[in-house]
């Protein structure tokens, strides 16, 4: 079946505007990161919707491509790997993001904010994800 274009393409409109505003909380010191909750809540939210995007866009690859079931968040990254979507190194680098999704929704309680800020040291990867997706659909 057809990925439909615009389903992708509004989900990833979507990651290139929570990388960018990542990026600006990405240039704030380290002291003001972990001094103002609401820059770390801001963090939180835009991280989990810009993952949140990424299997969003790949559950709907896998469904409309027909391949098999995701067994969880995490096997979507490993179904796109399989199935030529993404790269296999790129997806065991990026697997990680659906515990991220998992800890930020559900354990919320829990996040250690220098654990959060090392993330926004790897906001490429979304940017990576994107391209991958764009070529491989041709979009």
């Amino acid at each position: 079946m057809p990925v439909k274009s615009h389903i992708v393409k509004s989900r990833i409109r979507k990651i290139e505007e929570c990388v960018a505003d990542l990026q600006g909380i990405r240039k704030l010191p380290e002291r003001v990161f972990l001094a103002e909750r609401p820059v770390r809540a801001a963090a939180e939210r835009l991280l989990q919707v810009a993952i949140q995007s990424v299997l969003d866009i790949g559950s709907h690859i896998i469904a409309e491509r027909e391949f098999r079931e995701a067994d969880g968040y995490a096997d979507i990254i490993d179904i796109l790997a399989e199935e030529g979507v993404i790269p296999e190194r790129f997806a065991a680098r990026i697997r990680g993001m659906a515990g991220l999704r998992n800890i930020l929704v559900h354990d919320y309680l829990d996040v250690d904010p220098r654990e959060l800020r090392k993330h926004l040291g790897r906001l490429k990867d979304f940017e990576r994800y994107s391209r991958y997706v764009v070529e491989y659909l041709r979009l």
